[in-house]
């Protein structure tokens, strides 16, 4: 079962019900109230004396000094010591119990969902610049060249590092195979390290070498070196074209 919620427009418009607020618990007093109030006068009876103040002193004074408010800064001027509190909100909670205040309506509650709204509407407004950045980027990519432009000098540079015989073949064909005139393109193949992929008999260096018809030998090859810094600062390249 789940929580009655009242607002404090709702609890003031119940003029049949006494009530105070104790750490945003509502509690419904009316019965004791009832039960310490003058017969003749209908005053409820605010000494702690009264025949029917079968409570302490001090949530009696509480309850008759502060219904229909909050007197939650008065059960902690009370009571010192957060034990002896949960005891008596625990005795509140078993006689008085009505449900909680709606926290929908409290400042700190709003707050939030306005910064919530905010960074909905933040998030929503980046995917709807990704979707026109795609649409533009797919509009562009499919406008026709120009003759000058299929003029302009281009490189392509594809690195890889363990990749194997069928990825390697299927990524240069693609390169090799574009309108683009073959003339004015450059196809450069950049492969960091020798290094054999999982499964794969040769290196990624070897396989290109066999796909691009290059012989491939590192330790007779003439070696291209660079000092760089860190633990291998000693670095080496082969260039084949």
């Amino acid at each position: 079962t789940g929580t009655l919620a009242h607002s404090y427009a709702d609890l003031n418009s119940q003029s049949e019900m006494d009530w105070i607020v104790v750490r945003g618990a509502v509690y419904d007093v009316s019965s004791y109230l009832e039960g310490v109030r003058d017969e003749n006068s209908g005053v409820v009876d605010k000494s702690p004396s009264s025949p029917n103040a079968y409570l302490n002193d001090e949530l009696h004074r509480m309850i008759a000094f502060r219904v229909g408010e909050d007197a939650t800064d008065v059960f902690e001027n009370y009571y010192e010591g957060e034990d002896l509190r949960e005891s008596y909100r625990e005795c509140l909670d078993e006689l008085f119990y009505h449900g909680e205040i709606d926290r929908r309506e409290d400042p700190f509650c709003d707050g939030l969902n306005m910064v919530m709204y905010v960074l909905l509407i933040f998030v929503a407004t980046l995917l709807l610049l990704q979707c026109l950045c795609s649409l533009l980027y797919v509009a562009r990519r499919s406008r026709t060249l120009t003759k000058d432009m299929l003029k302009k000098q281009v490189m392509v540079m594809v690195p890889c590092y363990n990749e194997g015989d069928k990825e390697l073949k299927k990524t240069i064909s693609s390169v090799r195979d574009t309108t683009y005139p073959d003339d004015n393109k450059v196809l450069l193949v950049v492969a960091d390290g020798i290094i054999t992929g999982k499964g794969e008999a040769m290196s990624t260096p070897e396989t290109l070498a066999k796909l691009l018809g290059f012989a491939f030998s590192p330790d007779t090859d003439t070696a291209h070196f660079f000092r760089s810094i860190g633990d291998k600062e000693r670095n080496r390249a082969f260039v084949y074209h």
